[in-house]
């Protein structure tokens, strides 16, 4: 993270303080395994599932009854479903 520090710094200034800070334990405990490998977070690194993701997609589908809604609609029923789970 540090050898880049510069570059992000030019392209997008505060952003790499903000992912340190911020989003970089997630990122890499997120890696797949040949990633976390050769950024040496491990060998072999902790197994990598989905699940958490795709257990949160279902919700979601299911919730709009598996079929396409508008921007609208979506927001709306994110919205309520959010309401129901507190």
């Amino acid at each position: 993270m540090s050898s880049i520090y510069d570059k992000w710094q030019s392209l997008v200034p505060g952003f790499h303080d903000w992912f340190t800070k911020n989003k970089a334990e997630i990122f890499a405990k997120n890696m797949i395994a040949c990633v976390r490998e050769k950024a040496q977070l491990g060998s072999p690194p902790a197994i990598y599932t989905t699940n958490g993701n795709e257990s949160k997609n279902f919700v979601l589908k299911d919730w709009f009854g598996f079929k396409k809604s508008t921007i609208t609609l979506f927001i709306e029923g994110l919205r309520q479903l959010s309401e129901m789970l507190g």
